[in-house]
This record gives structure tokens, sequence and C-alpha cells, in this order.
């Protein structure tokens, strides 16, 4: 696909400088929904009891807006806060990412299951709110593309 070539929904392309040289990401405009232990490692029963309940917490509550970048060497979470722009970030490394999907039930949610690197065994759902539905399959389609990236 073309750099500048967009699918659906409201994101932008960004160069990422790694160990591995320079490559280019899509990242996402989304807002934070939470997070909650995962129902499993793979298939859409992992994220849809999480999902469901982050959804319906988040009614009614202002939301964080926050960037989602999705590559071949992880996920990246990076929230702008404050007056002076002080950013928050977190880094899932592609091999902790089990699974993620957008939400039958609520499908401008995308929903992803990592693996908690302090806390063997632990899975965690971590849910997003999209603008849009095709927004969320856009993002479930670059992780597929990360993850096969990965593994060759």
């Amino acid at each position: 696909m073309a750099m500048g070539t967009r699918l659906y929904g409201n994101y932008r392309w960004k160069r990422h400088r790694c160990s591995e040289g320079t490559h280019v990401c899509p990242v996402f405009d989304v807002h934070y929904l939470g997070v909650m232990p995962a129902n499993g490692e793979v298939g859409r029963g992992a994220i849809e009891e999480p999902v469901d309940m982050l959804f319906e917490e988040g009614v009614g509550r202002k939301l964080e807006p926050l960037t989602v970048s999705v590559c071949s060497h992880g996920v990246k979470l990076k929230q702008e806060r404050g007056p002076f722009q002080r950013s928050k970030q977190a880094v899932f490394p592609i091999h902790t990412v089990t699974y993620g999907a957008s939400d039958r039930i609520h499908p401008n949610v995308f929903g992803v299951v990592v693996r908690n690197a302090r806390m063997e065994g632990l899975l965690q759902c971590h849910a997003f709110f999209c603008d849009s539905h095709e927004l969320a399959r856009v993002m479930t389609f670059w992780l597929t593309i990360a993850s096969r990236k990965r593994r060759d």
C-alpha cells in the first residue's frame, strides 16, 4: 500500500525509529475506555465481556484522547495531557499481543488482548473507542499485518 493511501477512518502515517531501523506506522486517534482481565488469549470471547463492561462504564464519562500506533514491533499508546502537553505512553511488544479485533456488539470499539509483562499468566483486554466502526476494523487490519510481519 502506498504511503498516504488510506482505507477508512481517521489515521495518519508516522515515521518510527527503533533498534531495527526506521519504518512507517499508521497512527490512530481514539479514546481509551480502559483495561480489564481478558477471558482468554484469542478469539472474540476473549474481548466481548471486558469490552462490554468497559463500554458501559464509559457511557456518559469524558474519555481521554489517545493515539495508538501499530507496527511490527508492537502497539504504542500515547496520551497528551495538561497545559504543557506532558505525555504518558505505553508500549506492548508485538509478541505480547495475543488478539485484537473490533467488537461485534459495539462496532466502534477496538479491543486488544495483551500478556502482562510483569505478572506471568495475566491477560489484559485494553479497549479503545473509535470515531467509526470502519476505524476499528482498520485497526484490526493493521494489527493483523503487524503480527504477520513479525512472524516472517
